[in-house]
């Protein structure tokens, strides 16, 4: 599903000459980073352009933080490793404990990885413990940034650019094992989505929202240019509106049995809108589940996706004309 292109683009996209770290007070920054490092808070961090990007949220999994971290530090690539090994350990820990991406201990691995083949299981944790390892007093802390992901070789940033793929992949079936009618279906209607069908993104940022609308948007070309985009709750709503898409009322069953051919099914939570994907017929839907490049665009049971995702599931349906 990877293809070579774009894991040369996932080679260099994935982590930057720079490094960010996070922190609860402006004190402990100071004291744990270099002065040549910037220091400034959570706010001017997410407003600075140079730093904060769709690439550093989303491959550092910024949405995972704690409120706790309210200073962040920036270092240019390398000088982290000019700093003595107990306070890189420092600031290492206090990134596990907010919760920043790529910062990982033994007890994550096991958590990251419990679903991979036990060889590739074996496979990965050698290759963190030999190029990414960081140990001092007992303490293990794994860590990848741009400095020691350029020691790789080639064939080893593939494997570990494709384990981790794989962690975000849903059992979803091949092209062929999919129902005849869905096939034709797509052949017939999304044709100019089919390059996008059990593929990767290139880049961050596409999400289901975004998938969900383009599968609703009868322009092919705007729905090409809409798959890609990063889209917005209120926008994939004020979408469906102007595609005259309205809320069909559910009253009891099963869901499976309320939905029709181009339903959009919306899952809420907390009053918040947190996914969407577009129903293809016999209990399929096209899907993507996040905004990484990670997350493909896959074609899933709507039964799978009522079991992955929490929440009401509302459905929105085209009005007759």
């Amino acid at each position: 599903m990877i293809d070579s292109a774009t894991l040369k683009v996932w080679e260099e996209r994935l982590f930057k000459d720079f490094d960010v770290f996070f922190f609860e007070n402006k004190e402990e920054a100071s004291e744990l980073l270099p002065r040549e490092g910037l220091v400034m808070t959570k706010e001017e961090f997410k407003q600075d352009g140079s730093f904060y990007s769709m690439d550093v949220n989303n491959n550092l999994t910024l949405w995972n933080l704690k409120k706790a971290a309210n200073y962040v530090g920036v270092l240019p690539a390398g000088l982290f490793a000019q700093i003595p090994l107990q306070q890189q350990m420092r600031i290492l820990q206090e990134q596990v404990r907010l919760g920043r991406g790529f910062v990982w201990t033994d007890i994550h691995i096991e958590e990251l990885f419990r679903t991979s083949a036990r060889e590739k299981k074996v496979e990965i944790k050698s290759l963190l413990q030999e190029h990414f390892l960081y140990e001092a007093e007992g303490l293990a802390v794994y860590f990848i940034d741009q400095i020691n992901w350029s020691g790789l070789s080639g064939q080893k940033k593939v494997f570990f650019i494709q384990t981790m793929a794989d962690l975000f992949i849903d059992p979803a079936p091949a092209w062929e094992q999919l129902p005849l009618s869905v096939q034709n279906k797509i052949r017939d209607q999304y044709d100019h989505l089919m390059d996008y069908i059990n593929h990767f993104p290139l880049i961050n940022g596409a999400n289901c929202f975004s998938a969900a609308l383009a599968m609703a948007t009868e322009d092919k070309e705007l729905a090409v240019w809409i798959i890609k985009q990063w889209v917005q709750p209120q926008a994939l709503l004020f979408g469906l509106e102007q595609r005259n898409y309205e809320r069909v009322e559910i009253h009891s069953g099963n869901i499976l049995t309320h939905l029709l051919e181009d339903d959009i099914l919306l899952w809420k939570k907390d009053g918040a809108l947190i996914h969407a994907c577009y129903y293809l017929g016999e209990n399929y839907a096209f899907n993507k589940n996040g905004q990484m490049i990670f997350n493909p665009w896959q074609i899933v049971t709507v039964e799978g996706l009522l079991q992955s995702w929490e929440g009401n599931v509302e459905i929105y349906r085209k009005k007759l004309r």
